[in-house]
């Protein structure tokens, strides 16, 4: 869930378009953005790594080490989103296309995979034809 910072962030409630509206869309700067979570510790990422040659209409195998760098256990829930990088208007800034969560100690690291389908990464025109670019988008 997004928190907004105040409510002239909010679009017109009786509008049902997309614009400023969810994670995906809101273009401010949020009290609380999406995915938002507190912990008492800390945990660092390092080596986010994409395998193998992305083709069109296969997996996208993604991968990232995640560290508890603080003093106490704690769980993290890692967020995976993807974003085009040529965007036209209508497109979401991100989308997220996977998350887990996971538990570690002090100083643990842990590997976390990912494979991100062609339908998670399938995006869709202005006139909702469904378009396939692997090629073209930006994984974080």
């Amino acid at each position: 869930m997004t928190f907004y910072r105040s409510i002239e962030d909010l679009p017109d409630f009786k509008s049902y378009h997309m614009t400023n509206r969810t994670y995906k869309y809101f273009t401010g700067e949020p009290l609380f953005p999406f995915g938002h979570g507190l912990s008492y510790t800390n945990f660092s990422y390092s080596k986010l790594e994409v395998f193998d040659e992305v083709e069109k209409g296969k997996e996208i195998q993604v991968s990232v080490e995640v560290t508890n760098s603080g003093k106490v256990n704690g769980d993290e829930v890692i967020q995976l989103y993807i974003s085009k990088e040529t965007k036209v208007e209508g497109d979401p800034k991100h989308v997220l296309v996977g998350f887990k969560r996971i538990n570690l100690n002090p100083g643990q690291v842990e590997k976390v995979k990912f494979k991100i389908t062609p339908k998670q990464y399938a995006f869709f025109t202005k006139d909702g034809q469904k378009n396939v670019i692997p090629e073209s988008i930006q994984v974080f």
